[in-house]
């Protein structure tokens, strides 16, 4: 059996786990008590780096996993980077009760003026979407700012894997020409690389 991700929405010395409503694979979870014991693998993948001289970021939370973009708004936070989210729908509301409160907030859909004015603002770009809205956001963002410069905007990709290092490939993207593995190299990639 594929293990699922599941993604912490804040670190420290007490962990939070953001349980999405609808995945089956996390029924389980959101049936623990305080207290209890948990078996984990992790963590996996990359750290998030913000780009040297970012100063802004833009975050977009239009489809699961949205813990990233929470834990990443926190972190942005205690980095004294400006922030701005973005939700794609009504959905996603309870989201913005774990923001921080140092966040803009907003929701608009991918073909908005306040999208495209907070593509203009952003220094840096990290998004939460389908792998279908990839493109669409490439090409906004490639009209707004005139390319779509390596690094400006990480999408999430969290995909069921087995082995967690890397070494069994049940965790592939499929990327033409390229072996990237969402357990290793990601959960965050270039929007560049998937295209």
């Amino acid at each position: 059996m594929l293990r699922h991700p599941a993604f912490f929405s804040r670190g420290g010395n007490r962990a939070q786990l953001l349980i999405p409503p609808v995945d089956p694979l996390h029924l389980p979870l959101s049936t623990l008590l305080p207290q209890s014991s948990l078996d984990v693998l992790g963590p996996l993948g990359q750290p998030y780096l913000l780009s040297a001289g970012a100063r802004r970021l833009l975050l977009l939370a239009f489809a699961e996993p949205v813990a990233p973009i929470v834990a990443i708004s926190h972190w942005a936070e205690r980095q004294g980077v400006a922030t701005a989210v973005i939700i794609g729908g009504e959905q996603w509301q309870p989201l913005v009760s774990l923001l921080p409160e140092s966040a803009e907030c907003g929701v608009a859909g991918l073909n908005s003026s306040a999208l495209e004015q907070a593509l203009l603002w952003a220094d840096q770009v990290v998004a939460s979407l389908p792998p279908a809205l990839f493109g669409a956001l490439a090409a906004l963002t490639s009209r707004l700012r005139l390319r779509l410069a390596p690094g400006f905007v990480k999408v999430i990709v969290a995909r069921d894997y087995l082995c967690g290092l890397g070494a069994c490939g049940s965790c592939a993207l499929p990327v033409p020409g390229q072996h990237l593995l969402s357990c290793r190299d990601g959960p965050l990639f270039d929007l560049r690389e998937l295209l």
